[in-house]
């Protein structure tokens, strides 16, 4: 089995690969793989693509919004004599290529983009506080974490075309442990991409709503933002016990002060954007 902690669907429509494995690039792929896959939902998009199809309002609805000769549905579209595009039976009714469309399109309105980081970035300067600015001083400076978590998405897309997606390998433990720990088994990339580089790699997500998206890491290993900022100060899994010849996170402590550290966690909490998803 392949328990994993659910990375969040905040901004997934501006990183070019999906999954902490990288195991899919496009979000309908991710779709797919999430609703038919057992550890998940362990359901099938042709099952509910032909409910849906049995309720003419609702396929009427897929029509309007996804249009009737687009190629949208397996068929595709096929054109008459004079160029114009009619729609093939598949193209007019629910399918499972539809909810797919329909899924990713919805995925992509989740973007948030607005947090009070964001906003003095802007030229707000009224946004931050002393202490939340200095912890950005500390995110990109002393605490190294700009170098994986690139501004201005904070994850590992890669500026300046945002087209690569970055992972590392920090040797997370399996449990909270501060000497002595062992590495988590789960190999990550190393389990779908066969090559020593990538075991124990998993991609770099984002420090956007990290205050809102507990626990932490690809295990959820760590229940608060201080304990994550305590196993990088300690120079990752090499810093607790952990030896992985591959870590490319560097294993030198990064001797944050506790002032620096309860900075930088502000400069996280800092980060926090529901407008797309409003909080009730």
């Amino acid at each position: 089995a392949r328990l994993r902690n659910a990375p969040t669907l905040l901004n997934a429509a501006l990183q070019p690969a999906q999954f902490v494995d990288f195991r899919a690039s496009f979000l309908e792929d991710q779709v797919a793989l999430v609703v038919r896959d057992t550890l998940e939902m362990h359901g099938s998009l042709d099952a509910a693509a032909a409910r849906l199809r049995a309720d003419p309002a609702t396929a009427a609805r897929f029509r309007t919004a996804l249009g009737t000769g687009a190629g949208v549905g397996t068929g595709g579209s096929a054109r008459g004599a004079r160029g114009d595009a009619r729609p093939t039976p598949s193209d007019t009714v629910p399918t499972e290529r539809h909810l797919r469309v329909a899924m990713a399109a919805y995925l992509r309105t989740l973007v948030a983009l607005d947090s009070r980081v964001d906003r003095a970035l802007r030229g707000d300067t009224l946004a931050l506080s002393a202490d939340e600015r200095r912890g950005f001083t500390v995110f990109m400076g002393k605490g190294k974490c700009g170098t994986c978590h690139f501004a201005p998405l904070f994850n590992g897309t890669v500026p300046p075309d945002y087209r690569k997606a970055e992972s590392e390998v920090l040797g997370v433990p399996a449990t909270v442990a501060w000497r002595g720990a062992r590495v988590d088994p789960d190999v990550g990339r190393h389990a779908t991409f066969d090559a020593p580089v990538w075991k124990h790699a998993f991609k770099t997500p984002t420090v956007r709503n990290a205050a809102l998206t507990a626990p932490y890491m690809h295990n959820g290993v760590y229940r608060t933002l201080d304990e994550v900022v305590e196993f990088y100060d300690r120079g990752g899994g090499a810093g607790i016990g952990i030896d992985l010849p591959n870590q490319t996170l560097p294993p030198d402590p990064l001797r944050l002060t506790r002032a620096e550290k309860r900075q930088l966690v502000a400069f996280m909490r800092a980060l926090t954007d529901t407008s797309s998803v409003p909080l009730r």
